[in-house]
């Protein structure tokens, strides 16, 4: 019997709820597992003091705890960094329905040009897609500063889509001085797939990520992938020149240089879109669950 508990960071362990819960596993001998996002960003600073609290928190937490379960490269090298043993943890990747958004995708490629149709856009110019909350730490802005820095070449000026809702939205609209930049509100999981599958780029510009499973989701509908180094799952879904970029959080310049090579290059681009795809189709549910079967089976050792 394991008690699984799923967390952000790791103050949330220590809620009273939780650490009852923890106690009491433990005392019953129910094996106790971790699953959290927490990762240290590249910038990250933390003082001495704050280092010393988190070793010494996971100290105590590892006597309590049997297993690890790591949603990533970034995840794994946080507890490291936090003097868990290397056995105590197991890769159980943060993933999406693999299967759901790759059907969605092929029944949504067979209609593109319907979809294109519908919104008025040219089918033959790239797309660049945005679909995350207009948050500050997302900064949808550093994305159209990126674009709008761009001397296009008339015939290969791509759409910029933003989808999403949220406080900064207004702002970013403000700044949005083209009739090539289109805000599309809110879509649902279900709508998603279809501007996937007309999208060429997804971006995500965010600074402090834990992971983005909008990345996992665009993957599945074959789009090239453009992030910063603030979101945790590049290590893992993103290969640097192979299915797309990852430049410095915040460098807008770098960014911008990314998209144009991407869409100046669309040989290059359809490699990286076809690469994402194969890259996904190794991280899905079912890896996540072999994952957790590794995790419990090495208690039989």
């Amino acid at each position: 019997m394991v008690l699984i508990k799923a967390c952000q960071n790791e103050i949330n362990y220590a809620d009273l709820y939780t650490a009852v819960g923890i106690i009491f596993a433990k005392t019953k001998g129910i094996k106790v597992f971790v699953r959290g996002e927490s990762l240290f960003f590249p910038d990250e600073k933390n003082s001495f003091f704050k280092k010393l609290k988190k070793k010494i928190f996971f100290r105590f937490l590892n006597l309590l705890v049997g297993r690890y379960l790591a949603i990533g490269t970034n995840n794994k090298l946080f507890y490291l960094e936090n003097k868990i043993p290397d056995k105590k943890i197991f890769l159980c990747n943060y993933a999406v329905n693999n299967d759901f958004f790759y059907r969605k995708y092929c029944e949504s490629k067979n209609k593109i040009a319907v979809l294109k149709s519908k919104m008025n856009l040219d089918p033959n110019r790239p797309i660049i897609l945005y679909a995350s909350k207009f948050i500050k730490r997302k900064y949808p802005i550093d994305l159209l500063h990126a674009y709008q820095s761009i001397k296009w070449e008339s015939n290969s000026k791509p759409y910029l889509l933003f989808i999403g809702t949220g406080e900064t939205l207004e702002s970013v609209k403000k700044n949005a001085l083209s009739d090539s930049v289109l805000f599309l509100g809110f879509k649902n999981q279900t709508e998603l797939p279809d501007f996937f599958a007309m999208s060429d780029i997804l971006v995500l510009p965010s600074e402090h990520e834990n992971w983005g499973l909008i990345v996992n989701e665009a993957m599945n509908a074959e789009c090239a992938i453009v992030i910063s180094d603030h979101v945790g799952c590049g290590p893992d879904l993103v290969r640097h020149g192979e299915n797309g970029y990852i430049y410095p959080a915040r460098n807008i310049k770098k960014l911008a240089e990314y998209l144009q090579i991407l869409i100046e290059n669309p040989t290059l681009c359809e490699k990286m879109k076809i690469k994402s795809g194969e890259i996904i189709s190794h991280w899905g549910l079912k890896e996540s669950v072999e994952g957790l079967r590794r995790a419990c089976k090495s208690f039989q050792k």
